[in-house]
Order: structure tokens, then sequence, then C-alpha cells
């Protein structure tokens, strides 16, 4: 794969474009809505009419689902033509269902807090309640609130375009990577709908390549990297999972620091809750080429990691946030440290006996208690890299395995970042 650099006038004229949209869907609501409503109506319309032509003509591909599938598309189509409120109505109760999951999701959190007496708790239920309220409203009367769904969709957009403004003056006025200042910037990240997938679309293009580049056993993707790399003081590598098994296909996240790799998972299956979406958080501390090695070939796993050069403030930053958090930890053992003549097949144990790592739990606070949605591995690694400085805080405290993997690779892609290299550690096994 070739490294594509982003300009940064094609940056300028994201922002740009954007820009002009969120102001369009601001004071004309109506126009963007009859545009889309057209648009939907005519992709159903053609993707009906394939459907059925193929059946008619080629009968290699004549199914059944073929047949339904055009039908039902071209019955939709019709319907939302001679219903347009319909499709309407639609979005606003998917975006109200949306908010009353969030709600669910920030509840389990801020409750989670409340036990573990982390005072965060208090702005979760706060954002709670919002979340419900606005998911109640949304469901049950749709109609009245129309035009509050425009002004904050337009809103949103029009923040999106000014992030991407921001990163275009950074480039423009050459910021370098190794720059002394840790503090992070606020910063729009993607929908979590849409970046919560990434990992599972990444997952079908590596093993697309694998499979027409069989004997590449490590593709590497780098820009200016010998270069950058004289310049800095040491390295720090993230881990992005790649599995249909690896949180429910969402992927994983780990870091790499002076040769020795930090996960933070459900690693105690005992602790196990709520459809192991809740579990005693532990860390993971192990010898960074053997967990690669276990990962590859053990859990039939590939990872994809980017390489984020490091000066000496930054180095010490991030030497001091792993240390701080350890301090909050207290040793734990897997059942294969106390009978390790035991035949085991789950991860953990085998990660033991395999790469002898250390396991860690939380005394107190934050990552006291593991979530899926909040207190997740994305969250740990991003507490101890955003120390030095990078800027990806969720708006809506939520951050997945998609969203940094996306936030990485455009940082990798443009030329002033602090991310210098992007290598991909495919699994062993065959696919």
């Amino acid at each position: 794969m070739n490294v594509k650099t982003i300009s940064p006038f094609s940056i300028l004229s994201k922002s740009i474009i954007l820009f002009i949209l969120g102001l369009i869907m601001l004071f004309s609501s109506d126009f963007i809505g009859s545009i889309t409503t057209d648009m939907i109506l005519t992709f159903l319309l053609v993707i009906g009419t394939l459907s059925m032509l193929t059946y008619i003509f080629n009968k290699e591909k004549r199914h059944i689902n073929t047949l339904v599938e055009g039908i039902l598309c071209i019955s939709l189509g019709l319907f939302i033509k001679y219903n347009p409120i319909f499709l309407t109505v639609s979005i606003i109760r998917i975006i109200g269902l949306y908010a009353l999951l969030n709600f669910v999701g920030r509840i389990t959190a801020a409750i989670i807090l409340y036990k573990n007496n982390v005072k965060e708790c208090v702005r979760g239920f706060i954002f709670s309640l919002i979340s419900l309220g606005f998911g109640v409203v949304l469901l049950f009367y749709p109609l009245d609130y129309i035009s509050i769904v425009d002004k904050i969709c337009s809103i949103y957009v029009i923040l999106i375009s000014l992030t991407l403004f921001s990163d275009f003056l950074r480039e423009i006025l050459d910021i370098n990577a190794f720059k002394s200042n840790l503090k992070r910037r606020f910063r729009i990240t993607l929908p979590i709908v849409y970046a919560a997938f990434i990992p599972q679309h990444l997952l079908d293009k590596i093993n697309n390549f694998i499979k027409v580049n069989p004997n590449n056993k490590v593709l590497v993707e780098s820009s200016d990297y010998d270069n950058l790399i004289d310049n800095s003081f040491s390295t720090i590598d993230i881990f992005i999972h790649l599995a249909p098994d690896c949180a429910n296909g969402f992927g994983h996240v780990d870091i790499s620091f002076d040769g020795i790799t930090y996960s933070y998972g459900t690693y105690d299956s005992s602790s196990n809750r709520l459809f192991t979406l809740v579990s005693d958080g532990v860390l993971l501390e192990a010898d960074t080429k053997k967990y690669i090695n276990f990962i590859n070939s053990k859990c039939n796993r590939s990872l994809i990691g980017f390489t984020l050069a490091l000066n000496k403030i930054q180095h010490n930053a991030i030497k001091d946030k792993i240390s701080s958090i350890k301090n909050n930890c207290i040793h734990w053992e897997c059942n294969s440290k106390k009978d390790p003549f035991k035949e085991y097949t789950d991860e953990t144990n085998l990660m033991f006996l395999d790469t002898n790592c250390k396991f860690y739990k939380f005394k107190s606070g934050y990552f006291k208690t593991y979530f899926t949605l909040t207190a997740n591995c994305v969250r740990l690694a991003d507490t101890i890299v955003g120390s030095i400085g990078l800027d990806l805080i969720a708006i809506n405290g939520i951050i997945t395995p998609g969203t940094y993997y996306n936030y990485l690779d455009n940082l990798f892609k443009r030329k002033n970042t602090i991310v210098v290299k992007k290598q991909l550690y495919m699994k062993q096994s065959s696919i």
C-alpha cells in the first residue's frame, strides 16, 4: 500500500464544503431535506430495478432473495415518493432511539463511577438525563422537534468543518510534530455509529490483501520515517486489533512503550457481568515482541501499529503517566500462574503461559471497573498517549477503536504530525 499524503488544501476544501453545507442546513433545511429524500428515493429505485433485471436476465444469480430485494426496494421507494414525511419521521425516531441507547450507556457508566467513588459520575448522571429527555421527545413527538434536530445536525457539521480548518492552519503554519506543548485540543470526531464498525471494514480489506499477496509477512506504510526518527528522542506504538471475535468485531487497542505492551480489558472472566459489557478492569503488561507473536499466532488476530515519534518531554510525560496508573494498581494472579500444569483454552491464561506477562487490578478510580462504552481499552490508551497532547477528545464521551484508527490514520497521512509509521502485523494462520 502506498502512502497518500493529505495536502493542506484538500483539508481546506473539505472544511469549506462542510461549512457551506452546515450553513445551508442551518438556514435552508427544507432544501437539504428535499435533496436527501430525492437521493434516497433514486437509490432505492435504481437498486430495486437492478435487482429485478438481475433476476430476470441472469440465470446464474436468479435467487428468490434477489427478487424479494428488488420488490422491497421499489415498493419502499414508491412509498417514500408519495409519503415523504414518513422518511423524515423515521430518521428523527432513529435519532431518538440512538439517544435512548446513549442514555442506557451513560447511566450505566455513571452508576459504575458512583460505586467506585469517582467524581465524574455527577456529570454522567446529568448527561444521561439529557439523553433520556432528548430520546423520549424525538420518539414520541418527532414532528414537533424537526427544527431542533435540523439545528443540531447543522451545528455538528459546522463544528467538524472548524476542526478541519484548524488542521489546515496547523499544516500551513508548519507546526512541528515534536512540539513541547502537551495541552490537548477539543476535537469533533466521527459519529460513533460509523466509527464503531471501522475495524470490521479494515479486517475485510486486509484479508483480501493477504489473499492476493500471501507471501507478504509484514506490510509497512511509512512517511519520511528515517528523518523523523533521527530527530526524535524515542517512540511509542499504538496497536489496533482486527478480528471477528475481538470485542464483537469492534476491535481492541493497546500501546507499546520501551518494549513493553500495556493493554486494558476483561482479562478476569470470572468477574464478567451484564453480557461481558462490565468486568473488573485488568491491566496487562507484556514484552512487546512476545505479545505480538502471541496475538498473531495463537489468537489468529492481525494488528495495525502506528508509531509515534516523541521528544524528551513527551517521553517523560508518557513514562510518568504509566507510573501514576501503575501506582493505583495491585498485582493480580491468573489461574495459570497458580496452577501452570492444568490445561487452559482462554486467552488470559494462555497469554501468561506464552509471554510470562503481568496482570494488575485497579485499587480505585475510573478504570477500577471496565465498561465497554466508556472505561474501555481505548480510554486507557488515550489517557496515556493524551499526556503528550494528542487531541482526540470525544464530544460524547465514547471513543471506539474505529474512532482512534481513523484519527491516527489521518494524522499519518499528513505532513506535520507525530505519527510517523504505519505497519501491519499479519496473523500467521491461513485465512
